[in-house]
């Protein structure tokens, strides 16, 4: 369990380092931002429910200050004819649900027991069939949005409002506004797609005009001993988007509403390059200098994301001065005790992310159950960890590629005594071939990752070693 009052390692001052947000008086500076929709859902079943909550709470435990976790879903109202599509569209809005305050509540409750603040994101994005107009954001989509007249503005307005109370109803401790990835807000940002002639475009304040309504009537309803941000991207690489001037100057109209305790800032689109959710193939924090431009424009707290995969990165983005908080997804997944680990100096144990994005393409794309590249028991953390055997055996693991490494490591972790052959003379198989080519040195990293955690646990390691017949019986 981390401390908040231990003292923090030297070598991470700022990342360990008090700072309250809005009302969030966090312990360190590490933000979970969401990615609950790919982990699994706290809307289904009481075991769903279970499991999604022990998975954040795991983290925590660990030393992350703030769980942004959870996703909540705006009513997607549908005209006659069209269907909502996009990445993360919905049709029902998770704050309508009847079970809605329980299980948020649950969330809340979990999150607090175990030293942590706790928001959710309101999102309609994917926000088909509706717009400010009826410009597509991007070459891959097909359906034209419906522009919404000054009636559906209202309603969406007050629909915010309602899904915020909600979120302070079921105990959590503020509200983020997603306005990036093709959410309907930035569309009314964007002047791409936004193409209105009448007071919700053309001008910056005019296209800031829905998102400021929605952010007053969230204070009307929720008041100041709430926290409000908004996520937004720091610029839009498409053409006809806003450029890293407009994102800053939307970013000052924003801190001059005086509605706003913090801006969450990220790079990318789900149709750009970069993807919202960059891969290996990028730099580590690569737009975390555009991050700190905007940081020295504005004085409200900056949270940034992207990319930020170990502690030692996130130190340096703080350190820099391009960010007050840094968002940490793919890293915690890689290692629920990443931030555990970091404090106590065994930062050479922290699993690394090898940024494939597994973990995004198996639930949005394949339409399978969550899962991690480099870590096999993520997403079970409601079970616990494999139980040690009653009567240790002795095991002999065949082969030292990705798969024969992890089981000699599990099984060794469970008590087995064991032996691991690998005919050729380095471990990794043809994942360490794979790493011969351009921006694939995270999957480097893990691989010598996997060799210290082998030894660490007394596996036999033989290189150079084939096993045939007479061999594994002698």
């Amino acid at each position: 369990m981390f401390h908040q009052n231990a003292a923090a390692p030297g070598r991470y001052r700022r990342l360990f380092e008090p700072l309250t947000v809005g009302t969030l008086r966090l312990r360190n500076r590490v933000m979970l931002p969401p990615h609950a929709s790919a982990v699994g859902t706290l809307w289904g079943t009481q075991a769903d429910a279970d499991r999604h909550v022990a998975y954040w709470v795991a983290r925590v435990k660990a030393g992350a200050a703030w769980i942004d976790g959870t996703t909540g879903y705006i009513e997607n109202l549908v005209i006659p004819g069209f269907e909502p599509t996009g990445v993360g569209a919905r049709r029902r809005g998770v704050f309508r649900l009847p079970i809605y305050l329980d299980r948020a509540g649950q969330y809340a409750e979990a999150i607090h027991a175990a030293g942590a603040c706790a928001t959710t994101q309101i999102v309609i994005q994917g926000g088909m069939p509706h717009g400010p107009s009826s410009t597509l954001s991007g070459p891959v989509i097909n359906s034209v949005p419906h522009a919404l007249d000054r009636d559906e503005i209202r309603w969406f307005v007050a629909e915010y409002r309602h899904c915020a109370e909600q979120a302070r109803r079921a105990g959590l401790d503020g509200v983020e506004l997603h306005a990036n990835h093709d959410d309907l807000l930035e569309w009314f940002l964007s002047p791409l797609t936004n193409q209105r002639t009448d007071e919700y475009g053309g001008s910056p304040e005019n296209r800031l005009r829905f998102l400021a309504e929605i952010l007053g009537e969230i204070r009307e309803g929720v008041g100041r001993d709430f926290t409000v941000g908004i996520r937004m991207n720091l610029l839009e690489e498409t053409p006809g988007g806003y450029d890293a001037s407009g994102g800053i100057e939307l970013a000052q109209r924003l801190e001059a509403t005086g509605l706003v305790d913090y801006l969450h800032v990220v790079m990318g689109s789900p149709w750009g390059n970069p993807s919202y959710i960059q891969p290996h193939y990028y730099d580590p924090a690569e737009w975390s200098g555009l991050a700190g431009r905007l940081k020295a424009a504005v004085r409200l707290p900056i949270v940034h994301t992207g990319r930020i995969n170990s502690p030692e990165v996130a130190e340096r983005v703080l350190e820099e001065g391009h960010a007050d908080v840094v968002g940490m997804a793919r890293a915690h997944i890689a290692d629920a005790d990443l931030l555990a680990k970091a404090r106590e100096g065994r930062e050479d144990e922290i699993r690394p992310c090898i940024g494939c994005n597994e973990c995004i393409s198996r639930s949005y794309v394949e339409g399978l159950p969550f899962a991690c590249t480099v870590n096999p028991r993520v997403g079970m953390e409601a079970e616990g960890p494999l139980p040690r055997v009653a009567s240790p055996r002795r095991m002999l693991v065949v082969g030292g590629g990705p798969a024969g490494l992890e089981t000699a490591a599990l099984a060794a972790e469970r008590g087995f005594e064991v032996e691991l052959w690998e005919r050729e003379a380095a471990l990794g198989g043809q994942a360490r071939v794979t790493t011969h080519a351009p921006r694939y040195g995270d999957l480097a990293r893990w691989l010598d990752w996997q060799a210290r955690r082998l030894s660490r646990l007394g596996v036999a390691v033989h290189t150079g070693r084939a096993a045939d017949p007479d061999a594994v019986v002698a």
